[in-house]
């Protein structure tokens, strides 16, 4: 393989812009995408490096939200997202873009090469003769919430992102005392028998009056679920999924839980056609029903490795979370609850070895509105529990 800089000139041909972004590829003995922001190459990898499909989602949504340039994402009148839906369109496109999601951490003017110790990449303008620089791969940038915990968080300018991992951590759906309806043994919280391995807790669904879907928990199926619904599944064996139902995600014989919510935020790596668009009919109505519409979202996604993966913005709009959701991993994912009384994330520790029933809540972000704690005693609203999984015998 030839490195850039080496063997024939490079050939730069430009497959799209969006205001400030370039999206270009480079060939010079082999296939090169880059990211040109202001004229910068912000981020370059070897086209066989990484998945070329997920990357390309992954550049749109890492180059939309770079600092060190006029933001995409500039609002219109009407609430729509014009120039943000256009680079999503972009990445849905399909063009061959490899690039680095952390190219926006840079500082001005850095040339950054996603490429391995020893090799060499590209580090000048696209209009100009390939350059040479050498640098290490980031890390995909999850940490652990706390030290020695299997729950891990990536932190973007967009918002946070939990990964679950099926083989360390399992999850459950916990009704509650009011939704979706009728009386669960759990009783609306966290069961005491299940405190000792509490992990995390987060916000479901709307309510199902307004969630365009059924919720099947515990045995009993409140509603009906709805073909093409977007839908988190827990299987029989501990495993999750998140798709369009009976599209994507298919039933199976032994399903511990289905809970639906509105359609797809995200399939095949690439965010829902027209996320701009009736933004409260699609996507639910907002405690600022007058424009802005950016307001305190979270979604569920999954990745190709079957990790689930929770998000939440701040003050986003349906594209904005689509965008941390593929940023993060997601290949499919679906939009959950909305508003700051609704949306929360509270991680728990065991302070006490002796007795690991007794738990210290935290909430994930400052600024959540329910009390971290609050599923530790009877609530209206059903939640996402979060679990440590013990050994087998």
């Amino acid at each position: 393989m030839n490195p850039v800089g080496s063997g024939p000139p490079a050939e730069t041909v430009v497959v799209g812009a969006v205001g400030a972004v370039t999206v270009v590829t480079v060939v010079a003995g082999t296939e090169v995408v880059v990211v040109v922001v202001d004229g910068l190459v912000v981020g370059a990898v070897l086209g066989d490096d990484f998945d070329e499909q997920a990357a390309a989602s992954r550049t749109m949504a890492a180059a939309s939200v770079c600092p060190h340039r006029p933001a995409v994402g500039r609002r219109r009148g009407d609430g729509t997202f014009p120039e943000m839906s256009r680079a999503v369109a972009l990445a849905a496109a399909g063009f061959v873009v490899t690039a680095l999601v952390a190219a926006c951490r840079t500082t001005p003017g850095a040339s950054v090469a996603g490429r391995s110790p020893g090799r060499e990449g590209v580090g000048a303008p696209a209009s100009e003769a390939a350059t040479t620089t050498t640098t290490t791969l980031p890390a995909d940038g999850f940490t652990p919430i706390a030290v020695g915990s299997d729950l891990t968080q990536l932190v973007t300018p967009l918002g946070t992102v939990l990964r679950v991992d099926p083989r360390r951590l399992s999850v459950a759906v916990i009704p509650g005392t009011m939704e979706p309806g009728g009386t669960f043994p759990e009783g609306g919280q966290v069961p005491p028998s299940l405190r000792p391995v509490l992990v995390a807790a987060t916000n479901a669904g709307f309510k199902r009056a307004d969630a365009r879907g059924g919720e099947y928990v515990d045995g009993r199926l409140t509603g009906t679920l709805r073909a093409g619904a977007a839908t988190f599944v827990i299987r029989a064996d501990g495993r999750f999924d998140v798709g369009a139902w009976q599209q994507s995600v298919a039933p199976a014989p032994g399903d511990v839980a289905v809970l639906q919510n509105l359609e797809p935020l995200v399939d095949q790596g690439q965010p829902a056609p027209d996320l701009g668009a009736d933004i409260l009919a699609r996507w639910g109505l907002t405690f600022r029903p007058a424009l802005p519409v950016s307001v305190w979202r979270s979604g569920l996604g999954i990745d190709r490795f079957g990790r689930l993966l929770y998000a939440v913005g701040t003050n986003a709009v349906p594209a904005q979370l689509a965008a941390l959701l593929i940023s993060a991993g997601a290949i499919r994912a679906m939009e959950l609850d909305i508003n700051h009384l609704w949306v929360f994330a509270s991680a728990f520790s065991h302070p006490d070895p002796a007795h690991p029933d007794v738990v210290t809540a935290a909430a994930l972000l400052p600024g959540m509105t329910p009390a971290a704690g609050h599923v530790l005693l009877p609530g209206a609203r059903d939640f996402l529990a979060i679990y440590r999984r013990l050994p087998t015998p």
